[in-house]
């Protein structure tokens, strides 16, 4: 007598990595956003320390001027770079739900045909036991 050992619904080790990976890639958000963008200071601002007595007025409203378009000119260059960040994060966000909810729908697309073809071997069945 030749005995087999039950093999049937066992997975190989490699399959069941593979099954993993596959899901963690479905789960895990597409093309996530990871950059790390905060706010710097200024590259030539270093903090200087003038001798000038604290009671006195700047001298020159020139340069107040000019420092104050200069910080003005880098605050809106970051904030367009915080919107491009915000806008990959959202596109992101949705490609991923997007994702998900394909996969969801897939699942009751599938779960609707095994229960059409369930039904239909059903009715195979009952119609073959009633014929004989």
């Amino acid at each position: 007598m030749n005995q087999r050992p039950e093999v049937r619904g066992r997975r190989s080790g490699a399959a069941r990595v593979l099954l993993v990976v596959l899901l963690m890639l479905l789960a895990s958000p597409v093309f996530a956003d990871s950059k790390d963008e905060n706010l710097k200071p200024l590259d030539g601002n270093k903090t200087e320390k003038t001798e000038t007595p604290p009671t006195s007025k700047p001298a020159d409203t020139a340069t107040d001027a000019d420092l104050e378009a200069k910080y003005r000119a880098e605050l809106e260059k970051r904030l367009t770079q915080e919107r491009e960040s915000y806008e990959g994060s959202l596109r992101s966000l949705w490609l991923s739900n997007s994702a998900v909810w394909a996969a969801l729908l897939g699942f009751i697309i599938f779960q609707a045909i095994g229960i059409r073809k369930r039904t239909a071997e059903l009715a195979r069945l009952k119609a073959r036991r009633e014929e004989g």
